[in-house]
């Protein structure tokens, strides 16, 4: 989880918390970073998704969610990037 300026940070770790609880491996920047760092990371960590919340992220509720394989990224609603996720990844219901 890739966070962009620091009102991004708190909605990142409820997000990160939140995964977590549903048994998916998350790993998020502690620090503000820009974003080709944290995506550089995410992929030396072998991710297979990396969301991204910054400040145009949280005023339309639409978290970016780039798929690392394919280099493609969607636009996912916020409520709905957990069940996003477990679906691509095999691992729950839609």
């Amino acid at each position: 989880v890739a966070w962009l300026g620091e009102a991004a940070e708190r909605p990142a770790a409820q997000l990160a918390r939140t995964l977590r609880e549903q048994s998916l491996r998350v790993e998020t920047n502690y620090e503000n970073a820009k974003l080709k760092k944290s995506l550089g990371q995410a992929s030396k960590l072998g991710a297979r998704f990396a969301v991204i919340i910054g400040e145009g992220e949280l005023a339309s509720g639409r978290y970016q969610v780039k798929d690392m394989a394919a280099a493609m990224q969607q636009e996912i609603e916020a409520a709905r990037v957990s069940s996003y996720l477990k679906k691509r990844l095999g691992k729950g219901e839609s």
